[in-house]
């Protein structure tokens, strides 16, 4: 069996031992990061004064399986030491103890005990929880759409006519709903200051100029009729109801602008 150990063994090292100072570690995946921090929280629990800020510490991953991995290794990794006797006198078996007051867990789960134990100080709700079914997201939704007076501001009534004319208001909110609220931002600054160009009228033109034959001619006849229903729509002063975006009847044509 080789002893050969990692070039960089010397860094691992100093991220184990030296738990007083804050390190950033940058390696790739399978590398051994799982267990140099187990190694250095086991380190904190043998020694006093690491042991005293366990209970101020936090391990936070992606996911439940890695922050249990991650503590599983570290409680493994700290009983080796405790049966060696590789600790400091007075440590034994309160160290692991100790290493139970570190907190392992996700990102969410670790913003979710802040604010029970900070929200009060704050006026967030002393009891929140983490959304987890689309039925649960969804009740929320609807009770904000419930109590929000949807005032459209950002844009004019000429502009907010002329996207309602082309897009319904529950697609709008729906893909509201996905959006970050920094990119809400971005998008109330980059508002458009005119209406939308015109249709092109070039492509509605050579979608009627084809000649209806083979396998696709139902769905070319079927798509310049409504081609033209939707031209006779949109120029039609009286008409100023929702339009909504022309699209062709599946493939009615092998032309390139279509595909």
């Amino acid at each position: 069996m080789s002893n050969l150990q990692p070039v960089d063994q010397a860094a691992r090292d100093r991220f184990c031992r030296e738990w007083r100072r804050s390190f950033a570690v940058s390696a790739n995946a399978g590398s051994g990061k799982t267990t140099a921090i187990s190694e250095r929280l086991a380190v904190m629990a043998t020694d006093p004064e690491g042991a005293g800020l366990l209970r101020r510490t936090a391990v936070v991953t992606y996911t439940v399986k890695a922050a249990a991995e991650i503590a599983d290794r570290a409680r493994e990794r700290l009983l080796q030491k405790l049966a060696a006797g590789d600790v400091p006198s007075g440590g034994g078996l309160a160290a692991l103890d100790q290493l139970e007051r570190a907190f392992f867990g996700t990102l969410h789960s670790f913003c979710l005990k802040l604010a029970r134990e900070h929200g009060l100080e704050t006026g967030l709700d002393p009891a929140p929880k983490v959304l987890g079914t689309e039925a649960e997201k969804a009740a929320i939704w609807e009770d904000f759409l419930a109590e929000d007076p949807m005032c459209f501001t950002v844009l004019d009534e000429a502009r907010r006519s002329a996207v309602f004319r082309y897009v319904e208001l529950d697609a709008v909110l729906e893909r509201a709903q996905e959006l970050a609220p920094s990119v809400a931002k971005d998008l109330v600054r980059c508002a458009p200051s005119g209406l939308p160009p015109a249709p092109a009228w070039g492509e509605w033109e050579a979608l009627l100029a084809l000649s209806a034959k083979g396998a696709g001619k139902a769905n070319l006849l079927s798509s310049q009729e409504k081609a033209r229903a939707w031209r006779k729509r949109y120029e039609a002063e009286s008409d100023d109801g929702f339009l909504g975006i022309y699209e062709a009847e599946g493939w009615c044509c092998d032309e390139p602008w279509l595909n």
